[in-house]
């Protein structure tokens, strides 16, 4: 039978493990950020109703943009310009659910 952890040791585990969540949140914040400032404000008019490609799969269909990005930049696993999250996300099916 294992002897239960000392809580100093569980809360130094929980500790580690915000820090690596906080981590994550800073970059899907930052990812999100870069998205959002190059969306013109009149973007959502100005866009066709049908799409020029079929989004109807891929890796990001169905996603949060948060989502996405973290997908995106796990799979790539280096650090990405906003362009290239942009374009990875759209390639990859995203599609944003703003009206």
């Amino acid at each position: 039978m294992s002897q239960p952890m000392n809580p100093v040791d569980i809360l130094a585990d929980f500790e580690d493990q915000l820090r690596e969540i906080d981590e994550k949140r800073a970059k899907l914040l930052t990812a999100i950020a870069a998205v959002r400032s190059l969306i013109p404000s009149d973007a959502i008019a100005a866009t066709p109703q049908a799409a020029e490609t079929d989004t109807s799969h891929g890796p990001y269909v169905g996603m949060s943009i948060a989502q996405a990005a973290e997908k995106c930049l796990e799979a790539v696993r280096r650090p990405m310009t906003t362009r290239e999250i942009v374009d990875g996300l759209l390639k990859g099916g995203w599609q944003s659910k703003s009206q």
